[in-house]
């Protein structure tokens, strides 16, 4: 009878059920340097977030490629979306290296393998976490009420007895006035001396 041989390649094989029948297609081997990746970078609400740059290593846990968002080796323009291309057919590993300003750094990593159905594979998106904000510096605690002690208890206040009002103050007494000052009585003038061998001149009187 007639009879036909064929050989597989398992190692790129992607299983296909059909309602009768489980059966394998070959995904093939991708030529080196076709193929590629593409993943994103978003916040927590799943918004894009631009500014982060990646690792890509091959299965020799080599970094091969360095992508900073927008830079040389993304080919995406976007913000947050990021395309590599010029892979081989071997898995790679994506992970971040430096975080968008404000966000904290993933640790998370992802794989990817070119194959020829599927040359650029779409990683899962790299999720960010926001930087938490510095706390404030705590309050200083108010200082409690110093205890009354019991030994020694507050004097409460007398109470006024209204059959006894308060004596009002004393007014205060005017200052004595001042006494004028006594005015100076002028000393009387001393004549001058005349000269020698003059006599004074006497008043005339009538014959």
């Amino acid at each position: 009878p007639f009879s036909n041989t064929a050989t597989l390649d398992a190692t790129e094989i992607d299983m296909v059920q059909s309602p009768t029948h489980t059966f394998g297609i070959g995904a093939g081997a991708i030529a080196d340097g076709e193929g590629g990746l593409r993943w994103t970078k978003v916040d927590p609400n799943g918004a894009p977030l631009a500014g982060a740059t990646f690792e890509v290593l091959n299965e020799a846990d080599e970094i091969v490629l360095t992508v900073a968002d927008n830079g040389e080796h993304d080919a995406d323009p976007a913000d947050g979306a990021f395309l590599v291309q010029g892979l081989n057919g071997e898995t790679y590993v994506v992970r971040e290296s430096e975080a968008p300003a404000g966000y904290l750094k993933t640790e998370e990593t992802r794989t990817g393998t070119p194959t020829a159905r599927t040359p650029v594979p779409t990683l899962d998106a790299f999720v960010n976490q926001p930087v938490p904000d510095e706390p404030g510096e705590p309050e200083e605690p108010v200082d409690p009420e110093v205890p009354v002690d019991p030994e020694d208890p507050v004097e409460p206040e007398v109470p006024v007895d209204p059959e006894d009002p308060v004596t009002p103050e004393d007014p205060v007494t005017p200052s004595d006035p001042v006494a004028p000052s006594t005015p100076t009585t002028p000393a009387p003038l001393t004549p001058e001396k005349q000269p020698a061998g003059k006599p004074s001149a006497m008043p005339r009187t009538g014959a």
